[in-house]
């Protein structure tokens, strides 16, 4: 038996709770609405729409030939290729939902990533987070609902909220069906995951993370069928790549690595590219993300608060390790002249969210259990009102995130980018 199984019961989510949870979704979903009356005419978004026009008109998957390129909108240099250098998994579903919705389905792609993601994190909540309070679960929900990150890519034409989605589906399913030690299942979840890493190849960023969280779910004492079930879950990625990377080859295209790197060109003539490249520091990510993603330091407080629970502290620990990972990874690839954004590090979310949520969740549970004691008590109370607060200041800037809507970086509720 693993930890979930030894630890409580299987839950059953309240009928109140389950009102919140689709309240809460229901209005991240409204404030999503903004998709559809922007105009859209950040680069990346052209550039995406282009892609569809070039596909619908035949011209293939490429900007060769394209308006942006014959009017100059773009730097030549950077996309003047046989084949764009992202994988077309994300262009595959903005086409396909054009095709069936008209124009409108690009905004419903958008829509639809945050619907998938959200179910994938209330699954991973339920998995995780099953104090009687359900006080973790309802954290789940708002989070997911109000992800400063998420919100903000969902509001434009951009290919990081479908990443995120099925990414997070992936793990999702990965885990659960670890948990039945369903194999048939734990193909499903390689092949969600194989999709998302055809929509950017940045998914394989989660790989780190959703291994470490295998290792724990399987126990100590089921081990011996882990390097198995990880095959059956990263083979369908690989394999899914390979037509991908010969495609390139053939091109001779075998290793572009411009996606997010700017060429110099494109650095001195437009402002903000220059301000994300050149004037923001790689150090961005660890110095504005705490500001946006107001729980990520409450959550090491009530890790250490955890400290001796050492179940806990270990699934703690790989959280913190993928979000860590994640970070270290873009941190280096700022030095490396990459553009700075803290859309880049959406991958982190699944794990920020669960953490602080199922930290919570242990502490209120404990609490309940009079685990804590005297002057303790008091202590870790106070440090619960502060991760209320955080949690609604996270909320807000969400919520801020869908009002400056026009904005093609994320700003926070106090201080400057």
């Amino acid at each position: 038996m693993n930890y979930f199984r030894e630890k409580m019961p299987e839950l059953n989510i309240p009928d109140l709770s389950i009102i919140m949870i689709w309240l809460i979704f229901f209005i991240g979903l409204f404030l999503r609405g903004v998709v559809f009356v922007s105009p859209h005419m950040e680069g990346d978004e052209r550039i995406y729409s282009t892609l569809v026009e070039q596909l619908n008109s035949g011209h293939g998957y490429t900007l060769l030939g394209s308006s942006l390129l014959e009017k100059g909108a773009i730097v030549n240099e950077q996309y003047n290729t046989k084949l764009f250098h992202h994988p077309p998994g994300g262009i595959a579903l903005f086409w396909l939902f054009g095709k069936i919705f008209g124009k409108s389905g690009y905004g419903l792609v958008q829509l639809f990533s945050y619907a998938v993601f959200f179910c994938s994190m209330i699954s991973l909540g339920k998995f995780f987070c099953r104090s009687s309070s359900k006080i973790g679960l309802i954290t789940v929900a708002s989070l997911s609902a109000f992800n400063p990150i998420m919100t903000h890519v969902t509001t434009h034409y951009w290919l990081d909220g479908p990443l995120l989605a099925f990414s997070s589906l992936s793990l999702a399913v990965f885990l659960q069906a670890l948990d039945k030690r369903n194999a048939v299942m734990i193909l499903v979840a390689g092949l969600i995951f194989a999709y998302a890493c055809l929509i950017k190849q940045t998914a394989f960023f989660i790989v780190p993370g959703a291994l470490l969280l295998a290792w724990f779910v399987l126990g100590k004492n089921d081990r011996t069928n882990f390097l198995r079930y990880v095959l059956y879950f990263l083979i369908p990625a690989v394999i899914v790549h390979i037509p991908w990377i010969v495609w390139r080859y053939t091109l001779g295209l075998p290793f572009l690595g411009s996606a997010g790197k700017p060429l110099k060109a494109l650095i001195d003539s437009n402002q903000y590219i220059y301000f994300v490249t050149v004037v923001r520091s790689p150090w961005i990510y660890l110095t504005l993300l705490p500001r946006i993603i107001w729980t990520l330091i409450p959550s090491l407080v009530l890790y250490l608060i955890v400290w001796k629970d050492s179940k806990i502290r270990i699934l703690g620990s790989f959280f913190i390790i993928w979000i860590v990972f994640i970070l270290g990874v873009h941190i280096t690839l700022g030095y490396a002249g990459y553009s700075k954004l803290l859309r880049y590090v959406i991958l982190i979310t699944p794990a920020t969210i669960i953490l602080f949520s199922l930290l919570l969740d242990d502490i209120v549970q404990k609490l309940h259990d009079n685990f804590f004691t005297g002057p303790t008590r008091g202590a870790v109370m106070r440090m619960l009102f502060i991760s209320g607060v955080a949690v609604l200041m996270e909320i807000a800037t969400g919520v801020k995130s869908s009002i400056y809507f026009l904005s093609a970086i994320i700003t926070p509720i106090i201080g400057t980018n």
